[in-house]
């Protein structure tokens, strides 16, 4: 009887040992899978942050564009003024 309870208790440890190592792995891989997961929406954000930054480098830049195209047309009209207004002194003369 003794023998009987002895390789009892003995199987029955084995098994718990086996549910725990399929537990624990089980549980290893979800938290993989999770990790994985997370990982990639976070590569996915990262990407969008940088193409977002890129459209925003190109705005500037032609923004920029823009207001050295309109600082040349104010320069040539405060030229333009300046020659007019001597004129108009010439004029008044």
């Amino acid at each position: 009887m003794s023998l009987e309870l002895t390789i009892i208790i003995a199987v029955v440890g084995l098994l718990v040992s086996v549910l725990s190592i399929i537990s624990f792995v089980s549980s290893n891989k979800q938290q993989s899978k999770k990790d994985g997961t997370m990982g990639g929406e976070m590569i996915n954000d990262i990407r969008y942050i940088k193409n977002t930054q890129q459209d925003i480098i190109v705005s500037q830049k032609e923004i920029s564009n823009k207001l050295d195209n309109n600082n040349e047309r104010v320069t040539r009209l405060e030229e333009q003024v300046k020659v007019h207004e001597s004129r108009l002194d010439k004029l008044e003369k």
